[in-house]
Parts: C-alpha cells; sequence; structure tokens
C-alpha cells in the first residue's frame, strides 16, 4: 500500500514525527499494561527528572524538558490524581509550588526501570541497525530551530514570495497569513 503521508516528503515532517511518536508511545503503553502497570509514556520525562534532579516546579520540569507548561500541568494533574507526585510549597518561595515523587511513585519507579533499560536496548540497537545517526542528527535539527525557529524561515520565504502577508499576532511576534 501507497504511504500517502511519506509521499507528501519534507512538507509532511512534523507528520512524520508525530505518527512516529505515537507509533512508540502505543507499543510502550502495551508493555506497561503487558506488565500490569498503570503507567503512560507521556509520564516518563516528569518521573525521571523527578527521581534524578528531585523535587522541581511546573515551569521548572517544563524548562528542564523543553516542553510547555501546559503540558507539565496536565501530566502534574493525573499524577497528582493517581497518588504518584505531591504538592509542597517551595522552602525558599512559599508561593511557589514544588513537585515531587511520592512513595508509591518512588515504587513505581523501581518497578519501571527494568523495563525502561529494555526499551533503551531496543531503541539502541534498531538505530545502531537502521539509522546510526539519528540523536546525532535529531539533535543538530533542534539546535537549528533553537537558532531560528521554523515560524522565522518560513515566514521569510513566504513574504519575500509575495505569497502572504505578515500581521501581528497577540502575544507572538508575527504571524503568517
Amino acid at each position: 500500500m501507497n504511504d500517502f503521508i511519506a509521499g507528501k516528503g519534507h512538507a509532511a515532517f512534523g507528520t512524520r514525527l508525530r505518527r512516529l511518536s505515537e507509533r512508540l508511545d502505543r507499543d510502550v503503553r502495551e508493555l506497561y499494561r503487558a506488565q500490569g502497570l498503570d503507567f503512560e509514556p507521556s509520564w516518563f520525562p516528569v518521573f525521571v527528572a523527578l527521581s534524578e534532579v528531585g523535587a522541581m516546579s511546573v515551569g521548572e520540569l517544563a524548562a528542564h524538558m523543553r516542553i510547555t507548561h501546559a503540558a507539565v500541568s496536565q501530566i502534574r494533574g493525573r499524577l497528582l490524581k493517581d497518588g504518584l507526585v505531591r504538592v509542597r510549597a517551595d522552602s525558599s518561595d512559599h508561593r511557589r509550588q514544588m513537585l515531587q515523587l511520592t512513595e508509591r511513585g518512588e515504587a513505581l519507579i523501581e518497578r519501571l526501570r527494568p523495563l525502561w533499560r529494555a526499551i533503551a536496548e531496543v531503541t539502541e540497537g534498531l538505530n545502531r541497525l537502521h539509522s546510526p545517526k539519528l540523536l546525532e542528527e535529531l539533535s543538530a535539527f533542534e539546535a537549528a530551530l533553537d537558532q531560528r525557529s521554523l515560524f522565522a524561515r518560513v515566514s521569510e520565504i513566504a513574504v519575500r514570495s509575495g505569497q502572504v502577508r505578515v500581521r501581528k499576532l497577540k502575544g507572538k511576534s508575527h504571524g503568517v497569513r
């Protein structure tokens, strides 16, 4: 069968990454369920950061992982509900709420670690065989976007071509329309 999305080439780059991410998350979720673990793949970076770094605020977690504050807040809510993290006031600034793993969260990490090692081993093997420079190239791609966003790059080309005009967006520098 013809892969419609792959056929769109670079225009569907983000879609291909999302599709791959969804596929990996689906398989990992099945692995968790097969082990009798109620854990979501999206929780992994928050769990690991809290385990390795210690208590952090939602903002610190978002910055540490380079994801949105909203994404961490959403994960926070589910982890609180499931009793895997708790909130405590920051000792130096009582207005700031710090997240930390509960005893239940720590116990879950211990159960997850062997599975995480196996996932890492298999992923490393796949990369070594099929795409040995993938992580290095992904880091380079992210670094290029850190230097200049996709938004800025596309805006420049679109405006230069005269196909679109740039307008000011609320809270943003410029938007393409």
